[in-house]
C-alpha cells in the first residue's frame, strides 16, 4: 500500500471539509469523540463501558459525587475507584480526586482532618 502524497494546500482543504463536516453533524462528532482512544483506555482500566460511565454521571445529576459541584467542562470527570478492590465508587471532580488521594483513603486521616476544621472554626 503506497501513501498518499498530499500539499499543504490539499490538507488545508481536507481540515476545512471536516470542519464543516462537525459543524453540520455534531451529535456525530461527540459520539466520536466519546470513543476516543484516551476515554477507551479509561473504560478498559475501570471495566467500565462508555454506556455505563454515562449512566453514573447521570446518577449523580452530572456532578461530583462528594462536593456536587457540577463539571466547569474543562476536565473530564476523575473515575474513583478502590484500590483494593478496583471496584468503581463514583465520578469525582479533579479537586475531590487529589483529597481522596492525597489522604491515601485512609477513612482515619479523613475524620482526622474533619474533627481538625470543626475545632479551627473561625
Amino acid at each position: 500500500m503506497t501513501k498518499r502524497i498530499r500539499t499543504p494546500k490539499q490538507k488545508e482543504e481536507e481540515a476545512e471539509r471536516q470542519r464543516k463536516r462537525r459543524a453540520l453533524y455534531p451529535e456525530k462528532h461527540r459520539e466520536i469523540n466519546r470513543k476516543s482512544e484516551r476515554k477507551r483506555k479509561l473504560f478498559q482500566t475501570y471495566g467500565l463501558t462508555v454506556e455505563e460511565y454515562y449512566s453514573k454521571l447521570e446518577q449523580q445529576n452530572n456532578c461530583c459525587a462528594i462536593c456536587n459541584v457540577a463539571s466547569s467542562g474543562t476536565r473530564d470527570w476523575h473515575v474513583d475507584h478502590c484500590h483494593v478492590s478496583g471496584k468503581v465508587r463514583g465520578l469525582l471532580c479533579h479537586r475531590c480526586n487529589l483529597m481522596l488521594g492525597h489522604a491515601q483513603d485512609n477513612v482515619q486521616t479523613l475524620e482526622k482532618a474533619i474533627l481538625y476544621l470543626k475545632e479551627h472554626d473561625i
